[in-house]
């Protein structure tokens, strides 16, 4: 389901705008943001699957340019959040809260990754449109089986950034990096048999083989977060 337009405005809905005191900053501000980045960005990768899918012209356009809107505000809430910890981390802080704000920060570095791998995947769809390559049922099915194992590494990725962080266990997220890891490695494997057996042309191929290995690179993005809170 595509969301409102309100999600697509960019707005801090925890951090304070404008000049705030030593005495006012505080870690727990960020750590709502951050809840808030990471439902945004699930958002933003359900798009990915529609726009897999989508035939109307008119409705992919719309799409692709939500899915940019997507990623600009991304960028500008990993720079707002850093900003806003960095601030928090000129205070005197105690060992343990200066450790947070360092995973804080790789997390948001690696929210804003899985927002720039959402855009990525959009133009490769994009692109292959425009060149009129289309995959057969069985190649079709396997990217929409690496698409719902992805989303799971990022549902898991969420549901930790909304727990405490310090009871999160990085169990389900191994397994689940070890999953699409493997799926990975078998579709290039079939991927260069049927390349060698000419089973589709070249530039499909370039087009499958980059689809999968996106949705690869993105999952680690996911799987690092969670090892950020861990």
């Amino acid at each position: 389901m595509i969301p409102t337009n309100e999600e697509e405005e960019f707005r801090l809905k925890f951090i304070p705008a404008g000049f705030m005191s030593a005495g006012e900053l505080t870690i727990e501000p960020a750590k709502q943001e951050i809840q808030a980045f990471s439902k945004r960005v699930v958002r933003m990768y359900d798009f990915i699957p529609e726009l897999f899918e989508l035939k109307d012209e008119k409705k992919f356009d719309q799409l692709m340019s939500r899915t940019k809107k997507y990623e600009e505000i991304t960028d500008r809430m990993e720079l707002e959040i850093a900003n806003y910890l960095t601030k928090v981390s000129e205070r005197g802080l105690s060992l343990g809260a200066s450790q947070e704000i360092s995973a804080m920060l790789r997390i948001v570095d690696n929210l804003e990754s899985i927002g720039d791998s959402c855009y990525q995947l959009s133009l490769t769809i994009e692109s292959k449109n425009k060149q009129n390559i289309s995959y057969n049922e069985e190649m079709n099915g396997k990217l929409q089986h690496m698409f719902t194992l992805v989303r799971e590494a990022i549902i898991e990725m969420n549901n930790n950034l909304s727990g405490n962080y310090h009871t999160i266990t990085v169990d389900r997220a191994k397994e689940l990096e070890h999953q699409i890891n493997e799926y990975r490695d078998k579709l290039r494997a079939e991927h260069t048999e049927s390349v060698k057996q000419n089973e589709y042309s070249y530039q499909t191929g370039i087009s499958y083989s980059t689809l999968y290995a996106q949705c690869e690179k993105l999952a680690d993005f996911a799987i690092n977060v969670t090892e950020a809170i861990d």
